[in-house]
Formats: structure tokens, C-alpha cells, sequence
């Protein structure tokens, strides 16, 4: 059965709940704040299946977004800027010159409300307004959290906005399979493609799509990380 608990208050006071949904031989417990997974366990595995933190004083003080919601554009937007319709917009530059993961005000370190819970779902909504760290348009967003059997954690982001602008919503969980969590350099991972898109120095894509085959980006045969 769903179960909705106190998590613990930001530093603005604001309440923080943690909703816990299951069925079959998942479990998970998702957070108010920045719409994140905190906790993925399977009947299988003590452990849990991704890294969180058990205290918000923690996920205030940490920056890596586990299991957050990034947006309004997860990833980084190159020159904290953009044009849409022939207009130019700044955005927050809060990675160098870059706008990380929507800027200062990023859905992953707000708080959400509860729109609908069941046993094995939770809905959570946001409204960024029209301005929000430079992007146009009020946005709504809705992030559904749903478990599948047998055994599946089912995300789905839906958003509307009052103007043309930027929205790329994007789950953002750390995973790791192995009970003792120390890290995962020795999970063997395989990726059905060859090609990948490559990255300057700044971690912004050039817009090159590049064959991996026979470099340190081919797991097409499954291998280390």
C-alpha cells in the first residue's frame, strides 16, 4: 500500500514528504523535492538499486542530483543562451558559462506537490513560472512515478506551456547493482549502437556524431565500465 511520511523540511521550512509505492517485487520511495527517486529496492536485493540521501539537510548540501528531475532543459546549455522565433534569451549561468540542468531555479531543487497517489503510483506537479532563470512561458509539469510488474519503475513527464520555449525533462538516478554500493566499476554494461555524440571540453555536445566501434566508447560486445 502507498504511504505518504514526513522526509524532513528545506532550509525555507518548507515540508518535505516522501511517498512510498510497490507492487510485486518492487518498492520505491519518491520525494516531494526535485520529484526524486530516493530509495529503489527489489525483493532480490537487500540493498537498494540507486544511491540517495536519507536526510534533506544532505540533498540540500549536494549537488549531484540523484534520482532528481532535471529541467526546465536537463544537461548543460551551451553559453547560458538561446534563440527561439527570432528572439534571444539568457539564461543562468550556473555551470561556468553554462545553465546546468535549468538554472538556479531547477525542478530538481524545488519542491513538488502531491497530485494523486495510489498503491503502486504517485503523481507529482510543478509550476515554473513565466521568467524562471531567463526561459519563457509559464510551465506545468506533471511526473507520474508508476510501478509496472513484474518489477519495472515506470517515469513519465508531461508539460504545457503559455508560450513557445525550451522543455526537456529528464530522470537523473545514480544505479548500482552490487549490495555493498562501494561503486560500480566492474558492472559489465552493453549499448546496441556504434555511434555517439561527442563533447568539447566545456561537456557541450559539437553536434558530431562519431563512430564508437573500436574505441572507449564501444559496448556494443558488453564490457567493464
Amino acid at each position: 500500500m502507498s504511504q505518504i511520511e514526513m522526509f524532513g523540511k528545506t532550509q525555507n521550512g518548507d515540508d518535505v514528504q516522501r511517498i512510498s509505492i510497490q507492487a510485486g517485487e518492487l518498492t520505491a520511495h519518491i520525494l516531494t523535492w526535485g520529484a526524486t527517486v530516493q530509495d529503489l529496492r527489489h525483493t532480490a536485493q537487500k540493498a537498494p538499486l540507486i544511491l540517495g540521501f536519507d536526510t534533506m539537510k544532505a540533498y540540500e548540501a549536494h549537488d549531484s542530483y540523484f534520482g532528481a528531475t532535471c529541467g526546465r532543459v536537463a544537461n548543460r546549455r551551451g553559453g547560458a543562451a538561446f534563440e527561439l522565433d527570432g528572439q534571444s534569451f539568457k539564461l543562468d549561468a550556473n555551470d561556468g558559462s553554462s545553465c546546468l540542468h535549468g538554472g538556479q531555479h531547477t525542478f530538481g531543487r524545488r519542491n513538488w506537490i502531491v497530485e494523486a497517489v495510489g498503491d503502486d503510483f504517485v503523481i507529482l506537479a510543478l509550476i515554473s513560472k513565466d521568467g524562471e532563470s531567463g526561459f519563457p512561458g509559464m510551465v506545468s509539469v506533471r511526473a507520474t512515478f508508476r510501478i509496472v510488474a513484474p518489477g519495472r519503475l515506470s517515469i513519465n513527464y508531461e508539460a504545457s506551456t503559455t508560450k513557445p520555449t525550451l522543455v526537456n525533462l529528464a530522470h537523473h538516478s545514480y544505479f548500482t547493482l552490487r549490495g555493498d554500493r562501494e561503486n560500480v566499476l566492474d558492472h559489465v554494461i552493453e549499448l546496441p549502437t556504434t555511434r555517439y555524440t561527442e563533447s568539447g571540453d566545456d561537456l557541450i555536445t559539437t553536434g558530431r556524431i562519431l563512430d564508437a566501434k573500436n574505441t572507449d566508447r564501444d559496448f556494443t560486445d558488453g564490457r567493464a565500465i
